[in-house]
């Protein structure tokens, strides 16, 4: 009787292992999210109509999209009536007046050495950022949208849009 006891409590610390473990994997996991210098809440920036050309001022342009600088941030914030007094905006206000740029973290994932990337050719044939870039505007937080820009991936998109597969297009 012991032993059927000892086997049984056995058994059902082994299956809440295998629960507990089972629901872990089931959730997704915070490694998208991405640690910035500042928060950032895209929602609250849509709401003031801001686009994403206001602060990505290159992807029309360049190959690169570009990140903000910290006196262009601050040229908006500035007049902000509460600039001192709540804490990520005093973050901006002493990164100005420090003269120090901030510095964002990059929120996509690298690609390859090899991959030559243009903004500007996906921006002339009007793809959308959010088709690339998922939905920033809809977060309180800046995380990782898109987990990898794979090669699969981007072949699939050039296939619907009958967009270049040569691989000289992308690959250098």
């Amino acid at each position: 009787m012991k032993k059927r006891a000892v086997g049984l409590s056995v058994l059902m610390v082994v299956i809440g292992i295998l629960v507990y473990f089972g629901v872990m994997a089931a959730i997704p996991p915070r490694s998208n999210l991405v640690e910035q210098p500042i928060l950032f809440n895209h929602i609250r920036h849509q709401e003031k109509d801001v686009e994403c050309y206001d602060c990505h001022q290159f992807y029309k342009k360049y190959a690169v999209a570009g990140i903000p600088d910290t006196e262009l941030c601050y040229s908006c914030h500035k007049s902000d009536k509460d600039l001192k007094e709540k804490e990520e905006k005093r973050k901006l206000h002493n990164y100005f007046t420090k003269k120090i740029e901030i510095e964002w973290q990059r929120v996509n994932t690298p690609l390859p050495d090899d991959v030559v990337f243009n903004h500007k050719r996906h921006v002339v044939k009007d793809i959308e950022c959010q088709e690339c870039h998922g939905k920033p505007e809809e977060l309180v937080d800046t995380r990782r949208l898109v987990e990898d820009f794979t090669m699969d991936w981007c072949i699939d998109c050039h296939h619907k849009e009958d967009a270049d597969e040569d691989c000289l297009a992308c690959h250098k």
